[in-house]
Order: structure tokens, then C-alpha cells, then sequence
């Protein structure tokens, strides 16, 4: 007689770790509750618009920047800076996080409660 492939246990087991994967994500996570969105031009504070409001923002000086906030997350929607590497960024939305385009002296900073960044990657 041929033993089974899988076995009850098997499914139990894997049950139980994929249930266990799942807490530790829905709990490790970094939450945006109570982030605020710091933008700044030539290092001088010109806003700062809290993350659970959806809003546009945009910065001028030698380029322009057109910040989106949305879901809970800042990003880059347009510019016109000669590489484009602040919208490459991405969205960002832990505390510490942070996109910034060179070109244009411009940039924006996740502040408030949220995870401790130990770096961010885009």
C-alpha cells in the first residue's frame, strides 16, 4: 500500500504558517497614522499636508515638481527636471521616508508616528 503525499498533518502545518506569515505582516508593517507630508525648497519648510488627505501639491523654482498625496502615500506624479529620478522614487509613506530631486533643491519628508525606517530603497 502506497503512503499518501499529503498528509493531514501536512495541511495543518502549513496552515498554521501561513496564518503566522500573516500576523507578522498585518502587525510589522509600518503604519502611516498621524504622517505628515514635509515639503521642502532650498531646505525652507513651504508645507506641511497631513497623509490621510488626499491632495496636490506642487513646488517651482528652477523645475517643477507636482507632489500627489493619495492613500495614504506621497509621490512624484510630474516634473520637469532633466532625470526624472524623483518620480522613479516612487510612493512613499513610512516615517523617515523621504523623496528628493536634486535638480530643483525640492523635497518632500515623511514625519509623525509610523515604523523606524532603517532605509528605504526604490
Amino acid at each position: 500500500m502506497k503512503d499518501k503525499l499529503i498528509k493531514p498533518s501536512d495541511i495543518v502545518f502549513t496552515a498554521v504558517i501561513v496564518a503566522v506569515c500573516i500576523l507578522i505582516w498585518f502587525f510589522a508593517l509600518p503604519k502611516a497614522q498621524g504622517g505628515v507630508a514635509v515639503f521642502r525648497l532650498d531646505g525652507e519648510i513651504m508645507a506641511e499636508l497631513p497623509l490621510q488627505e488626499n491632495a496636490e501639491y506642487e513646488m517651482s523654482a528652477a523645475y517643477t515638481n507636482l507632489f500627489e498625496i493619495k492613500d495614504g502615500c506621497v509621490r512624484v506624479a510630474y516634473t520637469d527636471c532633466p532625470n526624472h529620478q524623483c518620480e522613479k522614487t516612487g510612493a512613499v509613506s513610512a516615517a523617515g521616508a523621504s523623496i528628493v530631486c536634486a535638480p530643483n533643491r525640492a523635497s518632500v519628508t515623511i514625519e509623525g508616528e509610523g515604523g523606524q525606517v532603517d532605509a528605504v530603497t526604490g
